[in-house]
Parts: C-alpha cells; sequence; structure tokens
C-alpha cells in the first residue's frame, strides 16, 4: 500500500503531520479509491498516522477487519479536512 500511494511523511513546521500521497496515476487504485496526488492521511479508524509505530498498528487494524466492517480515513486535500469511510466486501 505504501508503494501503491507512493507515501512519504509530510512535515508542517518541522512536524510529522501524517503520510502525503505521492503521484496518484489514473485507472490506479489511489485514483479508485479517491485519493490525489498531495493529499495527506492523518488518521485512519482513530489511529494517528504521524510516525512508524503508528502506521503498523493502522496496518494491523485493516488486517484484523471482518466483511462489513468500516474503514474511516481522515485526510487533508490542499488543507482542508476531508473523511472517506470505505467498506470491506468480497
Amino acid at each position: 500500500f505504501i508503494d501503491t500511494l507512493d507515501l512519504t511523511t509530510a512535515f508542517q513546521k518541522g512536524q510529522s503531520i501524517g503520510c502525503r500521497i505521492g503521484t496518484i496515476k489514473p485507472f490506479s487504485l489511489g485514483a479508485a479509491l479517491g485519493f490525489m496526488t498531495g493529499d495527506v492521511i492523518t488518521q485512519v479508524d482513530d489511529i494517528s498516522a504521524l510516525d512508524t509505530p503508528h502506521r503498523f498498528k493502522i496496518y494491523k487494524n485493516i488486517l484484523a477487519k471482518k466483511r462489513d466492517e468500516p474503514i474511516t480515513v481522515h485526510f487533508l486535500r490542499n488543507g482542508e479536512p476531508l473523511v472517506f469511510t470505505y467498506t470491506l466486501i468480497e
């Protein structure tokens, strides 16, 4: 997922604020999920995306999800907070 979305740490005033999404290509997973180049993921299911330990926690949390359980992603687009909610299906 990190490679697919070309994720890097996003900083503001020297502090991590989350994961910046790199280049989103047309018809890619990132585009299908509704993300745009430069979006910054700040939180997934109430887990901060500020540092590596939290990002591993997000990963484990998503792997433990069952079908029909939602995943809520908080992110910034052009500095504006947005939320996407996805539902896992087979």
